[in-house]
């Protein structure tokens, strides 16, 4: 939803490096607007989204665990717990 597309890679580093996992984590773009964010273990995982909200370059990083089966379309990426 930021008005300029960010530098996707700079976004993978920054994360990365602040997010200190035990196992590593992977950034799979889905769409434009999208980004599956792969976390090596589940406590990992947990944690990051214990965590929110998370910030990259003054814009909102909107995050919710993965539900197979589910639609990219029906998620709801506008509403962020804080």
């Amino acid at each position: 939803m930021a008005e300029e597309k960010p530098n996707k890679e700079a976004m993978y580093r920054v994360f990365r490096s602040l997010w200190f996992t035990k196992e590593e984590v992977n950034f799979v773009a889905l769409k434009d607007e999208a980004i599956i964010v792969k976390f090596g273990c589940l406590e990992d995982r947990s944690r990051i989204l214990n965590l929110m909200p998370w910030l990259f370059d003054n814009c909102l990083f909107s995050m919710m665990p993965f539900i197979k089966d589910k639609e990219i379309d029906s998620y709801d990426f506008n509403i962020s717990p804080f």
